[in-house]
């Protein structure tokens, strides 16, 4: 059992030793740079009370106990935990934990996004793309976010895409639309009623 999970399970803990448990799992990154004083005064306990516990845990003392804790926060940091995207954090999550949760979300998101690539679809999607004279991006609040960094990337290699929804104009600028040009539609839920329209009559006069 790794020590992070001793202090959270708190198996034959005194309540002094659960207090000073609960104080450093809430203060990891903060708890290694302590002495033995700062977290007594901190988790209202006393020196003995932090040395009993740390034998507890299987460690000759204090300092013992905080090299093994540094090094088990520098593992966690680089280990990949499912996060459930819906509640990805607690109340009770540190700074920390939260932004390690948040970031183990993305990576995971990102990798099962790659797993449903489809080859021939991603390839047709890139030749339409690069052979496109123009190429209009439509989404709607945070999805126009996401397209606005979509549009600043491509700025990069020279290429110069047009949020289509900017201003309300999307309407307008799908009937601007030809077939040299390609639109991309980025969505969560992909329900809009507006685009559902737009997309339909891109179909019609073959617009990809």
């Amino acid at each position: 059992m790794t020590l992070l999970k001793m202090l959270e399970q708190k198996q034959g803990f005194t309540e002094t030793e659960k207090r000073i448990a609960d104080f450093i799992l809430i203060n990891l990154e903060d708890v290694p740079n302590m002495y033995i004083q700062e977290l007594a005064e901190y988790s209202f306990s006393s020196h003995s009370a932090i040395i009993r516990l740390c034998q507890k845990l299987g460690f000759s003392g204090y300092r013992d106990f905080k090299v093994a804790l540094i090094h088990e926060i520098q593992s966690n940091k680089h280990a990949i935990e499912h996060v459930d995207p819906n509640f990805p954090f607690l109340p009770t999550d540190s700074p920390i934990n939260i932004a390690k949760k948040m970031a183990d979300l993305t990576i995971e998101t990102i990798r099962k996004t790659l797993v449903k690539l489809d080859m021939n679809q991603l390839n047709k999607a890139v030749e339409i793309i690069m052979n496109a004279n123009r190429i209009f991006l439509f989404g709607n609040g945070d999805s126009q976010i996401r397209a606005r960094s979509f549009q600043n990337k491509f700025i990069k290699i020279n290429k110069h895409l047009i949020i289509a929804d900017e201003y309300m104009e999307a309407t307008w600028n799908a009937l601007s639309m030809d077939k040299t040009d390609c639109a991309i539609f980025i969505s969560y839920a992909g329900n809009s009623v507006s685009h559902m329209k737009i997309l339909k009559y891109l179909a019609s006069v073959e617009i990809p």
